[in-house]
């Protein structure tokens, strides 16, 4: 689970291991919170206590959402599976299989492409052979 999904599993109903809840960043986390009208005060305590371990500040937002009963309350912008680019999706889980990295990693490796590098790697499973 990345870390954003580790942050938004906060708002839905799955739950992260205690490895996943230490990958999350709490300046992410602050940034996050403070896109709701809702979750602004929880976001505020993050900061003010941001030197507190991850996994605390993790069950802080849990322990805040389940007593304030948050969850029908905040809606954050979701994108259906429906309209993800697929073509994108399978650009990055070539250059995962290829490298051996997670999804992270490999849209870091996205970004330094080039247009041809791209398609290469797009095409690269496709046809059959690997260089």
């Amino acid at each position: 689970m990345t870390p954003f999904k580790v942050m938004t599993s906060l708002l839905n109903n799955t739950t992260p291991t205690e490895e996943e809840k230490g990958t999350m960043n709490s300046f992410f986390l602050v940034g996050w919170l403070s896109n709701n009208k809702h979750t602004l005060q929880m976001g505020n305590e993050i900061n003010k206590n941001y030197s507190i371990p991850v996994s605390n500040q993790y069950k802080f937002c849990e322990d805040w959402i389940y007593l304030t009963r948050m969850k029908n309350k905040v809606k954050f912008i979701q994108f259906s599976k429906e309209k993800q680019n697929t073509e994108f999706q399978q650009l990055l889980s070539n250059i995962q299989r290829k490298y051996k990295v997670n999804e992270i990693h490999a849209q870091e490796y996205f970004e330094m492409m080039d247009t041809d590098q791209k398609n290469k790697m797009y095409n690269l499973y496709n046809e059959g052979f690997m260089k």
